[in-house]
């Protein structure tokens, strides 16, 4: 409907009255009945080749002062039908002849008679025994009265691509004055820059930094809310609020690298070329934590992305680190840390003690988990790549439905089945299979926007060229 209305405007009126659609507007209306009823149907555009028996009819005017806000051109000329009772000298009318006639022609009839004679019609008598096909099934199938969003063949298979939305009524909506936290991967890297482009409040607390702070290559407190680097799991999410709640690890997880500077293992990338001294280090990440505590309490949703299950974790501590210590540093680092795959149970409780010392900052704070696309560049599991991802994105998959049926205020937004979902036929993602395409990107983020903000009830649409705003109900 939303694509249809969009298409509709582009040709200006498309309606000779609120009943009266023009022929295009049928058509288009008729090809999508069609499809949603899971009939697969190549029959073009037909409106010029079917009769307009509507224009034959009423034709109503819009009115110069809206039809300017909408680059349009307008008039107050009602067209009425050969013999219509207020065309006794001509067909076309002015307002001011118009109103007059409607009032003459209102008072023929008695004020206190309710009654609609239209409905007399034997043809709304006998509307019930109208049917596009006949009856198969069941009455006591359960499934027989269920919208469209639950049949594949409706919401999925003969709809265009772009218009899959596998969403159903979210828990909560967001308003425009609320603002947003994000961490994680994938989609929370998006979400910001989003919001700033809907002029919307995304929560930024370490974007800004101090004299004589570096800031880090891939400008992390402008991507996140604060300068997180990516999250990978469970545990490193649970673990990062653990640190910024209770100010503990300071001193854990310094490595040096090659050349004699110190990385931070929470965030190995959150400075180039490392820092210079254990105390930059330490004080730099005082001052995060500090900018994760503001945010969290700055922020009235959260969004967290859930990437991948498979964990690298300190043998001495406990403390995950983002990637394998190996990758960046020494080989005497690497030894003090264990591979680990996080299971469902595990990556719930992970994500359900994390959501209480965010509420310890944030009592009231709205969460929406989703879970990143992207596959697993390596594994080192004993599974092929592909099918680690498989089991890897199957967990969180799993936890964050859990997670999200067991709290109100805790929103599971579907971004992973739209890029990886078969409708899509792999066309969202880059040659290397892992990239997602901008269409990928723009396809989630419609869809996030019409849930939260709008809560699948209304559509907006702006003018570009004279910034009208039109709501319409879907």
């Amino acid at each position: 409907m939303k694509k249809n209305l969009l298409d509709w405007l582009k040709h200006g009126p498309f309606v000779y009255t609120p009943n009266h659609p023009k022929p295009f507007v049928i058509s288009s209306m008729a090809l999508s009945v069609v499809r949603k009823l899971g009939i697969s149907s190549s029959t073009p555009d037909v409106s010029d080749l079917i009769s307009d028996p509507f224009r034959e009819l009423v034709v109503w005017p819009v009115y110069p002062e809206i039809a300017e806000t909408l680059g349009l051109s307008g008039s107050y000329n009602f067209k009425l039908w050969e013999g219509h009772p207020l065309a006794v000298n001509k067909n076309i009318m002015d307002l001011e002849a118009y109103i007059a006639g409607c009032y003459e022609s209102y008072s023929k009839y008695d004020r206190t008679d309710f009654s609609f004679s239209r409905l007399k019609d034997p043809r709304f008598e006998n509307i019930h025994s109208i049917s596009i096909r006949s009856e198969t099934r069941s009455a006591a199938n359960p499934y027989r009265n269920l919208p469209p969003v639950k049949f594949w063949s409706r919401s999925v298979a003969n709809i265009p691509m772009n218009e899959v939305t596998p969403t159903a009524r979210a828990k909560f909506t967001i308003a425009s004055s609320e603002s947003i936290a994000a961490a994680g991967s994938c989609f929370a890297q998006h979400i910001s820059k989003e919001l700033e482009n809907r002029k919307l409040n995304f929560v930024r607390t370490d974007a800004e930094l101090p004299a004589g702070v570096r800031k880090d290559i891939y400008d992390l407190g402008s991507i996140f809310s604060a300068r997180f680097g990516n999250i990978y799991s469970s545990r490193q999410f649970l673990q990062l609020l653990q640190r910024a709640v209770n100010e503990t690890g300071l001193n854990d997880l310094i490595w040096e690298d090659k050349n004699g500077n110190f990385l931070d293992g929470f965030r190995p990338r959150i400075v180039d070329g490392g820092f210079i001294s254990r105390e930059e280090l330490i004080d730099d990440r005082i001052r995060h934590l500090a900018a994760t505590r503001k945010a969290i309490r700055q922020a009235d949703v959260f969004v967290f992305t859930l990437g991948m299950t498979e964990i690298w974790r300190s043998k001495t501590n406990g403390w995950v680190a983002p990637i394998a210590p190996g990758v960046v540093t020494s080989a005497s680092v690497q030894e003090d840390f264990e591979y680990y795959n996080l299971s469902v149970s595990e990556v719930v409780s992970d994500f359900c003690e994390a959501v209480a010392l965010l509420r310890d900052l944030k009592p009231n704070i709205k969460m929406i988990i989703t879970v990143s696309p992207v596959p697993l560049a390596a594994t080192y599991s004993d599974a092929h790549v592909l099918s680690a991802t498989t089991y890897s994105k199957s967990v969180l998959r799993v936890a964050a439905q859990h997670i999200a049926d067991s709290d109100m205020n805790i929103e599971y937004f579907p971004s992973y089945e739209i890029i990886t979902g078969s409708f899509n036929r792999g066309t969202y993602f880059s040659d290397d299979l892992r990239e997602v395409k901008d269409a990928g990107v723009n396809h989630v983020m419609r869809v996030f926007f019409d849930y939260f903000y709008a809560n699948g009830n209304f559509l907006y649409i702006e003018n570009q060229a004279t910034k009208l705003r039109i709501f319409t109900r879907t």
